[in-house]
């Protein structure tokens, strides 16, 4: 992608203004990188509190504030999934 993707936190287009502001609290961030490159990133300001987990591409940089996970959190999609109906696998009480 070449610094082609917009961060999963997206100021693209953006004056430098510190426009967006984010506090992200106990969550994990899965994306190419964590904010959108370049100057569009300095319209942006955020906070930490709690356990901030982010899987980003090997060469995207992760700030000290927020632990980088070594692989793609794959559990994640299980835990954002619907809660399984027992009436849709044949189960009904």
């Amino acid at each position: 992608m070449e610094g082609g993707s917009t961060g999963i936190l997206c100021t693209e287009g953006h004056a430098p203004t510190r426009q967006l502001h984010v506090d992200l609290e106990d969550c994990v961030l899965a994306g190419y990188s964590l904010f959108t490159p370049g100057v569009a990133s300095e319209a942006l300001s955020y906070t930490t509190q709690g356990k901030v987990q982010a899987y980003v591409q090997i060469k995207q940089s992760v700030p000290n504030d927020i632990e980088r996970l070594a692989r793609w959190p794959a559990d994640l999609f299980s835990q954002m999934a619907p809660p399984q109906s027992s009436q849709r696998h044949g189960l009904a009480k």
